[in-house]
């Protein structure tokens, strides 16, 4: 079987950067960092599975690797990479109820 692809998009895309440059007036990178909270996007990620598999399949996901598996409706759910350090993992599962090898990323937010 075929490995899945995990595609991250953001839900927030933030607000326009250079026009926050403008108007916070950063002009160091001192000035970037101290105003970095104005302008960060936020962790939260629409998650979308992808499989070049010619079986019909269905998805799972967990957090961590060692949660319980969680069914996928389609394929894509919304994800919070909110920890200090993120672990998702992705599988198919096909028709004849085998999951396929394990997809994972590792994402570490401050």
């Amino acid at each position: 079987m075929n490995r899945v692809a995990l595609f991250l998009s953001y839900k927030d895309k933030g607000p326009d950067f250079m026009e926050l440059v403008e108007k916070l007036q950063i002009k160091s990178q001192e000035d970037y960092i101290k105003n970095m909270a104005s302008f960060a996007v936020k962790p939260d990620f629409e998650i979308t599975i992808k499989s070049k598999s010619k079986l019909k399949e269905t998805y799972q996901y967990r957090e961590g690797n060692s949660g319980g598996w969680q069914d996928i409706s389609g394929n894509t759910f919304d994800w919070s990479a909110r920890n200090k350090l993120n672990r998702l993992e992705v599988r198919s599962i096909n028709e004849f109820g085998r999951a396929g090898p394990l997809t994972f990323i590792d994402i570490k937010y401050q």
